[in-house]
């Protein structure tokens, strides 16, 4: 991502029912995953990589997700129960 200049990552089908956040500052990525139950989010400034809940096949809430990149802010839409 720093060798990109790329300030937000995404990945997604995470396995869990919410969002997941590793800030590089936080040290490791894979040792600073935090999740946040909410449905929308400040992603910051600095640079983060986003883990998104699923769009389907898993049980709880699956959802889609949408980012404003001009506000660095992230919104997911739950779909599931």
């Amino acid at each position: 991502m720093e060798t990109n200049r790329i300030t937000i990552s995404f990945s997604g089908h995470s396995h869990n029912h919410f969002a997941g956040f590793a800030y590089r500052n936080a040290g490791s990525f894979l040792k600073a995953i935090h999740t946040i139950p909410d449905s929308s989010f400040n992603l910051g400034n600095d640079m983060v990589a986003v883990l998104l809940p699923p769009l389907s096949g898993e049980r709880g809430r699956t959802g889609f997700s949408i980012v404003d990149t001009a506000a660095r802010r992230l919104t997911i839409i739950y779909t599931g129960k």
